[in-house]
């Protein structure tokens, strides 16, 4: 690449070429996109506002929403932005921001478009909270909280249509096993049970059956090497 990154986001577009953006120091302010015909890394156009452990989302229309992180500073983001690829520009930031400053948040797509966003970094306002992102109005809403505080957890999208959640730290007091559902089409977060082992910064898979496969993260050495999963 361009640039030496860490703590970055790597999206595949529908074009096939992988937008890479952010991450730590002087990488933040940036983005690069790789061409798998060419084999080669092409600069493109850079976000306004550089930022690390952030989320990077791919809209049906095929732009790339980008969420919370941190700054430089280390000072947690309400903003967003949006890349388009057609034009390698990006649109955004104050007009996006959300209600609250997030990182080490999920952010997962809905089947109707929105983008649901939950957690927070601990230790600060809203690490239960949710907000819903529209893309058709860019507007931010506020949904139901989730049942627990959690940061550095994990989400993905079921073939339901569900949102399922898991894992994660809770005030830096305890690590999660609990798991829970959200359902958009009534704005109820509802649980899931709890996976066999407490763990953050794992993650999901959806799997073809429609399970989830949960491997590995933080919580216990058994944790690290383990993986679960978790039918519907």
């Amino acid at each position: 690449m361009g640039m030496a990154r860490v703590r970055h986001t790597a999206t595949l577009l529908e074009n096939g070429r992988v937008l890479v953006v952010g991450g730590a120091g002087m990488a933040g302010a940036t983005a690069e996109l790789y061409d798998p015909v060419t084999n080669a890394w092409m600069k493109t156009g850079s976000p306004r506002e550089g930022r690390q452990d952030h989320t990077a989302t791919l809209l049906k229309d095929g732009r790339i929403l980008v969420v919370g992180g941190v700054d430089s500073r280390g000072t947690s983001l309400a903003s967003a932005e949006i890349y388009d690829p057609v034009t390698g520009s990006w649109s955004g930031v104050d007009t996006l921001a959300m209600r609250l400053a997030r990182t080490e948040h999920t952010a997962t797509l809905l089947a109707d478009g929105r983008v649901l966003v939950t957690g927070n970094k601990q230790g600060v306002e809203g690490a239960e909270s949710v907000e819903i992102f529209d893309p058709s109005t860019h507007k931010w809403s506020s949904a139901a909280s989730m049942h627990n505080k959690r940061s550095m957890h994990a989400a993905v999208l079921l073939k339901t249509g569900h949102v399922l959640v898991s894992g994660g730290y809770h005030d830096y007091e305890r690590i999660l096993k609990e798991a829970e559902l959200y359902d958009p089409a009534t704005g109820i977060w509802r649980a899931a049970g709890e996976m066999k082992l407490p763990r953050y910064e794992h993650s999901l898979t959806l799997l073809l059956n429609g399970e989830v496969l949960a491997i590995a993260g933080i919580g216990s050495p058994e944790a690290q090497t383990s993986s679960e999963i978790f039918s519907p």
